[in-house]
């Protein structure tokens, strides 16, 4: 190859993934379909594969033309067409994940609304009842209830074993939970006193009861 060809190659090392860059981020803007944004997500990164195997061949000209007009495009076609791809692939991450976390979120939040599960009716032993039921995480939903004052006066540690038996059930073979148990989601019961103050939490992880769901 001569002299010019490996300049061309150091040249277009970075001014491709470059111009694929800016086009990218340009119709981005114009144009805010997902199906779209993917489609111009591979197109940069094919160009940027074209622009580091420019950039290596530029490198090879080095050694027999020198420096000149080789070096510096080669070294920033290695710049626009791996680091630069890699650092928005980091940014990317974290926005995927809070955007994932946000949909499974909102996901849960429609569950809860298709339940059966209605607060401020006590139990038929008078003992509890549903104070609150709302999300706290992309997986998990958290149960408040409210314990009497009937039952605050009795044995607390024998209520939790029992509160702990009957949450596993319902949990497992309840129709109204059917659809937390095929979401895989988690569920925090917290027993509460009248005033708000917490006596005992009850966690149950789909993980753990995976086996006994089979």
């Amino acid at each position: 190859m001569s002299k010019e060809k490996y300049e061309k190659a150091a040249r277009l090392s970075w001014r491709l993934p470059f111009g694929a860059l800016l086009g990218n981020m340009l119709l981005q803007a114009m144009i805010k379909e997902p199906s779209v944004s993917l489609v111009l997500g591979v197109i940069f990164l094919i160009c940027c594969a074209i622009g580091l195997v420019n950039a290596i061949i530029a490198f090879k000209g080095v050694a027999t033309f020198g420096k000149k007009k080789i070096l510096g495009g080669a070294i920033a076609g290695i710049l626009f067409s791996v680091v630069l791809p890699g650092s928005l692939v980091a940014l990317a991450i974290p926005v995927f994940h809070r955007a994932r976390d946000m949909a499974q979120y909102n996901e849960l939040n429609y569950l809860v609304q298709q339940t059966q599960m209605e607060p401020h009716i006590w139990d038929p032993n008078n003992l509890f009842r549903i104070r609150s039921v709302g999300v706290v995480g992309p997986r998990e939903l958290q149960v408040d209830h409210e314990i009497s004052q009937y039952q605050l006066r009795g044995d607390m540690e024998a209520f939790k074993q029992k509160m702990k038996e009957i949450t596993r059930d319902s949990y497992l073979h309840d129709e109204h939970m059917a659809l937390f148990r095929d979401g895989e989601v988690d569920v925090v019961h917290r027993f509460l006193e009248p005033g708000g103050n917490e006596v005992f939490t009850i966690r149950l992880e789909h993980a753990l009861l995976l086996p006994y769901l089979r």
